[in-house]
């Protein structure tokens, strides 16, 4: 994050942690200026994103080292239509590090 160029203050950097799709997980880049915004929290017809409590804080649970600017959420991904998600998808948490505004 700190590499960032600061011409580019629309760009939010998340490192994403699939705790069932661990070959899912990724670095995302993304704008704010984006005609579709990066949501965390969403629901299409197959699954939706509803936000952990937050008192299941992973930081703490793990002993992590949170640096300043760097904000922690999770969802839980749950199937809507067992019947429309592929075989193998399962629903589970997923872990949000980085810059969430």
């Amino acid at each position: 994050m700190k590499q960032k160029p600061s011409t580019r203050n629309d760009v939010r950097i998340l490192l994403e942690v699939d705790f069932h799709y661990w070959h899912s997980t990724a670095i995302r880049l993304y704008s704010t200026n984006e005609e579709t915004p990066f949501q965390l929290y969403y629901k299409d017809d197959y699954v939706r994103h509803v936000q952990l409590d937050e008192a299941i804080h992973l930081a703490h649970k793990w002993g992590l080292f949170v640096p300043n600017g760097m904000k922690i959420a999770g969802v839980r991904e749950e199937l809507i239509n067992i019947d429309l998600v592929d075989e193998d998808m399962f629903g589970g948490e997923i872990w949000y590090f980085g810059e969430l505004d």
